[in-house]
């Protein structure tokens, strides 16, 4: 059809009709996944699939919209640390540590030996290893706070392990990435490691120290928005600095953010940029995993879909699990932390995306980890909510205090 060429091109040679279709989709099926009980960001990147080349092609993967996503998925992890709850981090204990650490390994190990075992080398391995870590716990709060166990042992080890498993899942990446480039031995493995501890506590010190008085400041000016500005200007120069200093960008975003919350400002920071970037960059970030992620571009169709995703829920599942019996919760309590966990979201969209950017994965498994996420989303809440029922219908039988850390 020559009218539907004719806005193809169109929109290839203009950013502003990108930007048009973008945001509108994003904003038509976050609405529709809400309405069928699903989080928005499904809604978001089944917009991504169809207008992208896998169906519609109304929209290509251009550089404007790689470069847009990349400076999305910079924003999405300050949001992450200004979201990040330290006291909560600190008493989340000796169960949801065990949750979280089990969680890591299990994926990682399971990761590693199954890219070793197809083929690829050490880092493509250890990649796929860490893409199969990250947790996406925004699913099970909400199914929790649903059922009123959000508040419950097993619901405070799930958000305790959750930030935990983000934290750890940042690290493991950060040490991936910087092995990819700078090699295997172990030489090039302890001066990663020495830049990666000297960047952070440089960060931390001198973010504790600089951050309040330069948030204090920027309130005071007489211009509109300047604290929420003056956020975003430390977030992208925490990700510059952390490029330089061989670390992920996002991990500097990610610690200027959680340095940004511990402050009185962090409130109005959060509520400001997420108003910003949830209303610009952010939707272009989900929009672009779904152009990226070409379905024609997997191999083995349906049998290599469905078995990185049985992975990601097996290994969660007797990780999280493993690790919450050994705190002290019995069977069925270690099952539902277990399930807890299970669900991918932004975390590994965005290694999976790193990942395709580095050229540390190809298409194929690039689209079969935003299919799993897909899948994870789904079937989280009502596995959860099966074992948390069932959990109640026993509840004499089943309940068991963690131990304390």
């Amino acid at each position: 059809m020559t009218w539907y060429h004719e806005l193809q091109r169109a929109v290839s040679e203009s950013i502003l009709l990108q930007l048009v279709i973008v945001l509108t989709a994003t904003k038509l099926f976050g609405t529709i996944s809400k309405r069928l009980n699903q989080p928005t960001v499904f809604g978001k990147l089944l917009a991504g699939l169809i207008i992208g080349p896998s169906l519609l092609g109304i929209l290509q993967p251009t550089e404007i919209i790689k470069e847009l996503a990349e400076v999305g998925v910079i924003v999405l992890m300050f949001l992450a640390g200004l979201e990040t709850d330290v006291e909560e981090f600190r008493k989340a204990g000796f169960a949801s540590t065990l949750t979280a650490v089990g969680g890591v390994i299990l994926p990682l190990l399971a990761g590693l030996g199954i890219g070793l075992a197809t083929g690829h080398n050490l880092f493509i391995s250890l990649f796929i290893g860490t893409l199969l870590t990250a947790t996406s716990v925004s699913i099970s709060a909400t199914t929790l706070r649903e059922l009123g166990r959000l508040q419950t042992p097993v619901g405070l080890t799930i958000l305790g392990a959750a930030v935990i498993d983000d934290i750890l899942g940042i690290v493991v990446l950060t040490l991936v990435l910087g092995l990819a480039g700078a090699g295997s031995g172990i030489g090039a493995v302890g001066i990663l490691i020495g830049k990666m501890v000297i960047f952070f506590v440089v960060a931390l010190v001198i973010g504790k120290k600089l951050i309040p008085p330069i948030l204090k400041f920027a309130d005071k000016m007489p211009v509109n928005h300047g604290l929420t500005t003056a956020g975003l200007v430390l977030a992208f120069v925490f990700a510059y600095v952390a490029e330089l200093s061989g670390v992920a960008n996002i991990t500097g975003a990610y610690i200027a953010g959680v340095l940004i919350g511990m402050t009185k400002f962090g409130h109005q920071v959060t509520e400001h940029t997420e108003t910003v970037g949830f209303t610009t960059v952010i939707p272009v970030f989900f929009v672009s995993i779904g152009l990226l992620a070409q379905v024609n571009s997997l191999q083995g169709g349906i049998l290599f879909v469905t078995a990185i995703t049985l992975i990601a829920i097996l290994t969660k599942i007797l990780g999280c699990g493993v690790g919450a019996r050994i705190a002290g919760f019995n069977n069925r309590d270690s099952l539902a932390i277990g399930a807890g966990m299970i669900s991918r979201g932004e975390i590994a969209l965005i290694i999976a995306t790193i990942g395709l950017n580095r050229n540390l994965i190809n298409d194929s498994l690039f689209t079969a980890s935003v299919v799993m996420v897909l899948i994870t989303t789904i079937i989280t809440p009502p596995l959860l909510k099966a074992i948390i029922v069932g959990r109640g219908k026993n509840e004499n039988t089943s309940s068991v205090n963690p131990k304390e850390g």
